[in-house]
């Protein structure tokens, strides 16, 4: 019997977008798809599925590379033309060497990557994608009572705002490099 060769599945949508459900459902069928998985909490109490690595690396990316706009959204022009520097590039390489060496296949969930879907790509050439698009409305409106729940806030409209953007810019993103790279995608 030959050797399979290594594979990630990458699991990405707006927050909100059932990205943890769906992340449940492939973990529940034997995908590894994390070491350190933030625990749930409060405001989501049965699981994230994110891997603390994974998240943290785009945490850091995002304030190193000053990706973010006004409201606080991801700023969509800089994500495209993102150049990331060979010590970071070096160091996601590691980390899927590092998974690698452990598992043959295995995958993460985390809605930022959709920022940085370019990047993984060149990293990881055999990268297979799910992308997760809720209904805009659906997934506003579920932000925006986490929002509510987290801050003790009333609403305000900008918020609304706020949040549709941050979902047309995140798939966006994830139309365009779909487009680009003609992968295939479900």
């Amino acid at each position: 019997m030959g050797h399979s060769p290594k594979s990630v599945l990458l699991l990405t949508g707006t927050h909100r977008s059932n990205t943890s459900f769906l992340a449940k459902t492939f973990q529940d069928a034997g995908l590894h798809i994390g070491h350190n998985l933030i625990p749930e909490d409060s405001y989501n109490f049965e699981w994230y599925l994110e891997d603390e690595d994974f998240v943290q690396r785009h945490m850091y990316f995002i304030k190193k590379y000053e990706l973010k706009s006004m409201y606080s959204i991801i700023d969509y022009k800089k994500c495209r033309s993102l150049l990331v520097d060979q010590i970071d590039t070096t160091r996601a390489q590691e980390l899927i060497q590092q998974r690698h060496s452990v598992y043959d296949l295995f995958g993460w969930k985390d809605p930022r990557t959709c920022h940085f879907l370019i990047f993984w790509v060149k990293i990881i050439p055999n990268l297979k994608c799910v992308f997760i698009i809720r209904d805009p409305h659906a997934a506003v409106n579920s932000t925006l009572k986490q929002h509510i729940e987290r801050s003790k806030i009333k609403y305000h409209p900008d918020l609304w705002y706020r949040y549709h953007r941050f979902w047309q810019v995140c798939n966006q993103q994830i139309l365009d490099f779909y487009k680009a790279l003609q992968i295939k995608a479900f």
